[in-house]
């Protein structure tokens, strides 16, 4: 079965002032540094997808995932077994 990462951003509104809220270490430095425009950019480059965006008073909340990195959805985990790949070539 297919995992997901998900990050989520918090943006002011006027100021594109950018604030990473959820998410790791790395994705913090990654994107948290950029400015808003810029870092919307990285994200897609990076597989990043955004999936929800909401807004309350002047701050967006933005929630994106991508897959996990070393994790295979389950075709492709099939698609190893010796059995599977013999009956996907005849």
């Amino acid at each position: 079965m297919q995992q997901w990462e998900y990050m989520t951003w918090r943006v002011n509104n006027g100021s594109f002032l950018l604030t990473l809220i959820i998410g790791d270490a790395a994705n913090q430095a990654a994107y948290a540094s950029l400015t808003y425009p810029e870092a919307i950019v990285r994200v897609g480059e990076d597989g990043w997808e955004l999936v929800a965006a909401m807004q309350a008073a002047n701050t967006y909340t933005l929630v994106f995932k991508r897959p996990k990195s070393g994790v295979r959805g389950d075709d492709t985990r099939l698609s190893l077994h010796p059995l599977a790949a013999s009956l996907e070539c005849g």
